[in-house]
């Protein structure tokens, strides 16, 4: 099968899922090529040196990718941009079944305008729910207008994105069901397919977490609650600062790892003096892919007390019981399989009776632990995952083929 990802931004190295299915789907077989522009996204350019790449054709990460130039990209977080050349370089790949990671960005839109003309099947995915497009620090006036500019989107495109496109794809259901509203009657059926992790590159690694502890200054005695991911307000460390005081013990530590802007970590450090927290509070800045299983493998308890992320699932490949607040998506990934615990948004009282509990049952910890990787092992991890797409890729391809 001949696969194209299509995607805005694509940096392999931050390990999204852009770039893990694509390798994937290479390895069992398929040919897969990634159509993106010659820019990283705003959050990657934070990380790396030399600024974007030229545009052309090179291999990243053993599967062959086409960067194209940018006519334009709008100063906006999600980075709207339009590419020049892209009907050019679907029409000389040829694909069976285009894969494109946007739905309402302008990339989306062109996918559906050429999907007639070039005959591949075409299949979004979408990450996009209320939970992550509109936060609790924003005025009701700001979301009000942007539900105003996604329900426009929506509209705009609804004669060539629903009508063309044989299946959205979404990662959970509060995803499936933003989709559904914002195009309403005329979204197409939505299937769900969950995020995963590398199961081969991610698991428990002793030696990472020992000379990690050590680095910090904690030993094996130390209780370490930890939260990976992209830091800001929507995650609600605080939350975990808040558990970790009504410890009261010396042996805790707290590790958060991910970019931080600056105001949001003063803000963390300040509440970490007024609880008697500031010397075992530790931000580690972004960890790659070959050293993020050393990192999550320091944690005895990951904890996720506002937007999900896929680093739940790679604390769990890694061997880590898991508490997050719960959603419909939470319980799936989590709860279902007995890989950790679902507290209710907000609620201090409980998060602090679930680390309560984990802290003061080291033999609960373990036997979880051990569920969560049993679950990445039977469920969550790419492998599986880039499966489960090319079963809807193909049952895409035959319902293109009927017209």
């Amino acid at each position: 099968m001949r696969i194209v990802h299509l995607t805005d931004h694509y940096q392999p190295w931050m390990g999204y899922q852009e770039s893990y299915l694509p390798q994937e789907q290479q390895r069992i077989g398929h040919d897969v090529s990634v159509i993106t522009s010659n820019r990283y996204a705003k959050k990657a350019k934070k990380l790396i040196e030399g600024g974007n790449p030229k545009p052309g054709t090179y291999f990243e990460q053993g599967v062959k990718v086409h960067r194209l130039p940018v006519w334009f990209e709008l100063p906006t977080q999600a980075g709207y941009l339009l590419m020049r050349g892209l009907r050019d370089q679907l029409a000389a790949i040829k694909p069976d079944v285009v894969h494109c990671h946007n739905i309402l960005h302008i990339t989306g839109f062109l996918a559906a305008l050429y999907q007639q003309e070039l005959g591949y099947a075409l299949v979004y995915d979408t990450h996009m729910s209320k939970l992550n497009v509109f936060h609790a620090w924003e005025s009701p006036l700001r979301k009000q207008i942007k539900a105003w500019v996604y329900k426009l989107e929506a509209w705009m495109t609804r004669p060539w994105i629903p009508k063309r496109a044989k299946l959205f794809v979404a990662i959970g259901e509060p995803e499936r069901e933003f989709v559904e509203w914002v195009y309403g009657k005329s979204c197409p059926k939505v299937e769900i397919v969950r995020l995963g992790a590398d199961h081969r590159k991610i698991d428990f690694q002793w030696q990472g977490r020992q000379k990690i502890r050590a680095a910090l200054g904690w030993d094996e005695n130390t209780i370490v609650l930890g939260h990976a991911g992209v830091l800001q307000p929507s995650k609600q460390c605080e939350m975990i600062l808040q558990a970790a005081a009504q410890l009261q013990s010396e042996n805790t530590g707290i590790l958060l790892i991910g970019r931080i802007d600056s105001e949001y970590k003063e803000k963390l450090v300040k509440l970490s003096r007024s609880l008697g927290l500031e010397q075992k509070l530790v931000f580690q800045d972004f960890v790659s892919k070959d050293e993020l299983a050393g990192w999550l493998s320091t944690f005895d308890i990951g904890i996720w007390p506002g937007d999900m992320t896929i680093t739940i699932i790679e604390a769990m490949a890694a061997g880590r019981p898991v508490i997050a607040v719960g959603t419909p998506y939470s319980q799936a990934l989590i709860e279902d399989v007995g890989a950790g615990y679902l507290f209710e948004k907000n609620q201090q009282e409980e998060l602090n009776r679930l680390v309560q509990a984990f802290v003061f049952e080291p033999e609960m910890r373990s036997v979880i632990g051990q569920r969560s990787r049993s679950a990445v092992e039977l469920h969550w991890n790419w492998e599986v995952i880039a499966d489960q797409f090319v079963g809807l890729y193909q049952q895409a391809i035959e319902e293109n083929r009927k017209g």
